[in-house]
């Protein structure tokens, strides 16, 4: 599965950032909000993800994790 820029600009939340900008649960003014704005375009067409991740239904014992739907395999293998 390969992720796209685009994709990760759709996953952005801005309120977090504001949050971690010390705003809370305020909105900047909008001169503000138009260079966050801006620098997290810049920061979207540069960045490359490096890893991705998927969830899967499983149960575990201790000696195997079981993949649902997937053959059996042994946990030193999978984790």
């Amino acid at each position: 599965m390969e992720i796209r820029n685009e994709d990760i600009r759709k996953r952005v939340n801005m309120r977090e950032i504001y949050r971690y900008l010390g705003y809370g649960a305020k909105t900047p003014d909008d001169s503000t909000d138009m260079m966050i704005r801006e620098v997290l375009g810049d920061l979207v067409r540069v960045i490359t993800p490096k890893n991705v991740y998927k969830i899967y239904a499983c149960s575990t014992s201790a000696a195997e994790v079981v993949l649902r739907g997937e053959n059996r395999s042994d946990r030193k293998s999978v984790v």
